[in-house]
């Protein structure tokens, strides 16, 4: 395909494979998951590797209990967010240009005024 990357192939090459889980009866419970896999998506990206979210693991765990039970996700939780990581395939040796903008500060106040 000409140097594409498919889809399984990407799922080939994760190394890692992030499962975000909690209570069903938990407060807040599938926004705490996204954020922490968010925050591990950016922390991953800081070291050097790729990531991407899949949206097809979550609902095939949760509908499984043999899976949950194989991976020690409680019975009483959900999955709610999966993060695949790995080495990207490929390196980018330039970016996209942009303008660089000037920052405005409208509070200049000091502590001592």
């Amino acid at each position: 395909m000409g140097g594409l990357i498919t889809f399984f192939q990407i799922i080939i090459l994760a190394f890692v494979l992030g499962v975000f889980h909690g209570n069903k009866l938990g407060v807040c419970i599938v926004e705490n998951c996204w954020l922490a896999a968010s925050y591990a998506c950016i922390a991953a990206h800081a070291i050097g590797l790729g990531s991407i979210f899949s949206g097809m693991i979550p609902p095939i765990v949760n509908m499984n209990a043999d899976v949950k039970h194989k991976y020690g996700i409680p019975a009483e939780n959900n999955v709610y967010s999966c993060l695949m990581l790995g080495y990207p395939a490929v390196k980018f040796r330039r970016r996209i240009p942009r303008e660089h903008k000037d920052v405005r500060y409208l509070n200049t106040r000091t502590l001592s005024e």
